[in-house]
């Protein structure tokens, strides 16, 4: 029975197929199906396309034919899109009714085999009912990999080093199995004894590049990242199948809307599986602890461990303190180790010269214990610290009243108006929440107390705390220099720096902010001074404000 609405004159057929193991030729039989479809209903099909080995969670923004499909439609080409059903056109949810109302706006009829002429209200339900199969074959797919890897054998291809080792058993061929290649182990050995003493990443992909051995994707040029990197599943050096150990489900790959790329991402919500090969171990315990050792000692965490904030892209935690001895401008780092004035590189308002300097961290706090160590009089130290601690009480309290005049400004504005406008409304809520913010800042600085200047524990616990932290800024691991290196800018009001007599050896000298500096150590002390805290008068906002008027 013929539908008086199809409007099938001009009809695109659309066909798509999942996986690499499916048969190529499930396109053919999708577009002669539809094709037999659209001649039963008096239509005549104007054009064919199709994405092969494109999985239904692959946004249609990155299917090549799908994409060239709605170009046409576009241009007027078609009356109507015909595929085989709509989880043929894409899984994802958002995809699909955007799709649909591409094609709604473009007066573009979709058609499918199995549901027919497609309304909103395929739309919302089928969209829900293939996401949903989309997790659950996920689901089912980690389960399945997980029993697989118990049993020792692995779903992925075979690193660098082994060879499928596949069997026939009866009737039935034992997949996933693995053994040692004799020609590439040897390789392994030789790259991981080579990091193990001291050879960097990339001049072993030189030289293994130069002698001309062909790399795991059978290519001519080794990349350094191919043997270290973040993505441990695929590099070499954190590989630990060659310790004969197979881990699966440490990572989890999602798919990111926007660009299409697929992203590992941990896996905390489950253990990963771990299944001991030994039959497949070619690195021994002592050089895989020395390789990994080296590899946290020499990584830069992309980004910052929890409670530490995010610095822009070639920013150092101690770069916002660092200051040009000549003429007081910033330094920013230009390459590795390599230093130089703002002002000098911007606008050549300065002269000072480009400098080396390593380690910079671990320098800057060696100087702070010097700097401690050299104090043997606290008094002045002390002093400084209580005129820093009125300072802050009597900005906060400025800032306060200004919160409150702002706010009282705006209530006048809005007092008379039945429906006040809803930006002045939130403006007013942003300026609460920032008067109690203020109001607990100043509660904080009001009940802070300073250890005493003759307190004779003052000297050793400072000593020791910065001892401590220098220590932090030596550790292999990169996470701990972080942190170190963000607690070293709290702890400094500048660092000046300057081209030094030698190469290598800068001119350095710190400003230690003493505030920061006595009350990150007054958890180890028993205080025994308090300054005398400012009044916080109730009604001080209020009585600025009405003199303003």
């Amino acid at each position: 029975m013929t539908d008086d609405r199809l409007d099938l004159s001009r009809t695109a057929i659309y066909a798509r197929y999942s996986s690499p193991r499916q048969k190529p030729t499930s396109i053919d039989d999708q577009l002669l199906d539809c094709s037999r479809y659209v001649v039963s209903h008096s239509g005549e099909v104007h054009a064919e396309y199709s994405d092969a080995k494109q999985s239904g969670g692959v946004s249609i923004y990155f299917r090549t034919g799908i994409q060239s499909l709605l170009n046409d439609c576009v241009l007027g080409h078609y009356s109507a899109v015909c595929a085989e059903s709509l989880d043929r056109i894409t899984r994802n949810q958002r995809d699909i009714a955007d799709f649909y109302q591409q094609l709604v706006y473009m007066r573009v009829m979709l058609v499918t085999l199995e549901e027919g002429i497609i309304t909103p209200l395929h739309v919302g339900l089928k969209g829900t009912m293939n996401a949903i199969f989309l997790q659950s074959l996920s689901d089912k797919t980690r389960r399945g990999q997980r029993g697989i890897v118990r049993k020792g054998r692995m779903s992925t291809r075979a690193p660098f080093g082994y060879r499928n080792a596949n069997r026939i058993e009866g009737s039935q061929v034992e997949r996933g199995l693995r053994e040692i290649d004799p020609d590439q182990a040897p390789i392994v050995r030789r790259i991981f004894s080579l990091y193990a003493n001291g050879t960097s990443a990339k001049a072993i992909a030189k030289l293994l590049t130069a002698e001309g051995i062909p790399t795991p994707s059978g290519g001519s040029t080794w990349r350094h990242n191919t043997l270290v990197g973040m993505n441990s599943r695929s590099t070499i050096l954190s590989n630990r199948l060659y310790i004969g150990e197979i881990v699966y489900g440490a990572t989890r790959t999602v798919r990111n809307p926007t660009t299409g790329r697929a992203v590992p991402r941990p896996c905390p919500e489950e253990p990963p599986e771990i299944q001991s090969v030994p039959e497949l171990r070619i690195i021994d315990d002592k050089t895989w602890n020395i390789v990994q050792n080296r590899i946290i000692a020499t990584s830069r965490p992309r980004k910052p461990p929890p409670g530490l904030p995010s610095l822009p892209k070639g920013a150092k935690p101690l770069t916002p303190v660092l200051r040009c001895a000549h003429c007081g401008g910033g330094i920013n780092s230009l390459a590795r180790d390599r230093w130089a004035c703002t002002a000098s590189r911007a606008r050549n308002r300065c002269q000072a010269r480009t400098f080396v300097l390593r380690d910079l961290e671990t320098l800057v706090a060696k100087r702070l214990v010097q700097w401690i160590g050299r104090r043997t009089k606290w008094d002045r130290v002390v002093g400084e610290a209580l005129a820093a601690l009125s300072r802050r009480r009597s900005d906060l309290q400025e800032r306060i009243d200004l919160n409150r005049l702002q706010a009282h400004r705006l209530v006048q504005v809005i007092k008379d108006i039945e429906a006040p406008p809803p930006s002045i409304v939130a403006e007013i809520a942003a300026l609460d929440r920032e008067h109690a913010s203020l109001l607990s800042a100043l509660s904080e600085a009001a009940a802070t107390r300073l250890p005493s200047s003759q307190s004779e524990d003052l000297k050793p616990a400072l000593l020791a705390k910065a001892t401590e932290l220098r220590e932090e800024t030596e550790s292999s691991h990169p996470y701990a220099r972080l942190r170190a290196a963000h607690q070293l800018s709290r702890l400094l009001d500048a660092i000046e720096l300057s081209a030094g007599d030698e190469p290598g050896r800068p001119k350095m000298h710190i400003r230690p902010n003493v505030l920061a500096l006595l009350e990150w150590t007054k958890s180890s002390l028993q205080p025994t001074s308090r300054p005398e805290p400012l009044p916080i008068p109730m009604g001080r906002a209020h009585a600025s404000t009405s003199s303003r008027h």
